[in-house]
């Protein structure tokens, strides 16, 4: 499996959000990516 890595850049200090993102367990991550997915078909008008 290909990772796709985004660079996230907080706009209030223009630090790297990245470093936060190392420091989550892998169960974190996932959960984050089930959410990132249900907003994306929420935003595009899918269903859940």
């Amino acid at each position: 499996m290909t990772e796709i890595e985004f660079i996230e850049v907080d706009p209030v200090t223009l630090e790297s959000k990245d470093v936060a993102a190392q420091l989550k367990s892998d169960e974190e991550r996932v959960e984050d990516m089930k959410k990132f997915i249900q907003n994306l078909f929420k935003n595009a008008g899918g269903a859940e």
